[in-house]
């Protein structure tokens, strides 16, 4: 009865077939928790071959899109843990190139969160600036101004900028995160301990030259205006603060800031005279 069996055939075929790919996608799954795991015992050749064959699956199972973008995201996290930047990078790349309007956005704000690292590593600062800075607004849109997960953002944010020399932003952003991580996972949190540490570090590079010099760049700095997030190697500086840069689009307003500057000697005169005026 062979017209029978075809049918039934037809019928079980979708049925196996569903079946196999359920199996396929939980393998991947189990695969790419155990990269993670591995990554963390930086056993990383056993990791990133998990990473690998996790990729494979999920090609054969659902082609390149999302959830092959996820996968890419696992292997460059553990190629950043590695040390190998550049791979790291042509993996989120690619991931964010599979990326949809529609996509997952908690997806795309580690994708983002990732390639703001990876980018610093290989010190492309300019385009890294562009990427935290949008990876820290999907992250406000995402959870609110009061999640841990976005005093992460602010927390590795400042770290960027204490890099940049702005180390003024720096304590900005990571006075906003400690009082977040205080007050979501309490102040004897060892996260919270770490950032109020890191805090105390750029308060004191605030007024120490040398330590400073010990957490930024040595060739890079970003412009001090407001929304510019230029990064150049030589850049316009206020010679009374020394902690205001300019990129060359902005140095004709550099006496914008001279009138400003705490450290000017023409401010400080404005300043005492005012003093004298208010007191008289």
């Amino acid at each position: 009865q062979h017209d029978k069996v075809l049918r039934c055939c037809g019928e079980l075929e979708p049925l196996v077939s569903r079946a196999l790919s359920e199996v396929s996608a939980e393998m991947a799954l189990l695969l790419d928790q155990r990269a993670k795991a591995l990554k963390r015992l930086r056993r990383f050749e056993e990791a990133r071959s998990a990473a690998t064959a996790s990729l494979k699956i999920v090609e054969q199972v659902y082609g390149r899109g999302e959830k092959y973008a996820i996968g890419l995201n696992v292997l460059a996290g553990i190629l950043n843990a590695e040390g190998k930047h550049e791979e790291g990078l042509k993996c989120v790349e690619e991931a964010r190139s599979l990326m949809k309007p529609d996509s997952d956005p908690h997806l795309l704000s580690r994708l983002l969160n990732l390639h703001a690292l990876l980018l610093t590593a290989v010190k492309q600062y300019q385009k890294a600036v562009l990427v935290r800075e949008e990876q820290l607004a999907l992250r406000l849109q995402i959870s609110g101004p009061n999640h841990a997960d976005y005093a992460t953002s602010l927390a590795n944010a400042a770290l960027l900028y204490s890099e940049l020399k702005q180390i003024d932003w720096a304590v900005d952003l990571m006075t906003k995160a400690l009082a977040i991580r205080t007050k979501t996972l309490g102040p004897s949190h060892y996260t919270t301990q770490t950032t109020r540490n890191r805090l105390v570090e750029y308060r004191k590079a605030q007024t120490d030259p040398e330590m400073k010099k010990k957490l930024a760049s040595k060739s890079h700095r970003i412009c001090s205006r407001p929304k510019c997030f230029k990064v150049e190697k030589k850049m316009g500086i206020c010679l009374h603060c020394k902690s205001y840069y300019l990129c060359k689009d902005h140095h004709e307003t550099m006496d914008e800031h001279m009138a400003v500057c705490p450290n000017h000697p023409d401010a400080l005169w404005v300043e005492r005279k005012v003093d004298e005026i208010v007191k008289c």
